[in-house]
């Protein structure tokens, strides 16, 4: 892949993080009909948060000449969520 891809990637993981999360209830929920959990917005956001920081660090290994995406991502930076 090139910078350019992974860049697409990490924007396009953003997006929808962002997207999820705001669909995502307060609380983690069971629905009883499929007999799934549903996901919380701080789970939603600590799984996005994960996954723009692999891709990220996946990047910095093959491009090291290359800006960090997180460093260079300033609108789109992770996800903040309550601790």
């Amino acid at each position: 892949m090139t910078y350019q891809e992974y860049k697409v990637m990490f924007n396009e993981e953003a997006d929808r993080g962002l997207k999820a999360a705001m669909k995502a209830p307060q609380k983690r929920g069971w629905s009883s009909m499929t007999k799934q959990s549903i996901d919380s917005k701080n789970d939603v956001i600590r799984a996005c948060n994960t996954n723009l920081t692999m891709i990220a660090q996946r990047c910095a290994e093959i491009y090291s000449d290359k800006p960090s995406l997180l460093a260079e991502e300033e609108d789109v930076s992770l996800i903040k969520g309550k601790d």
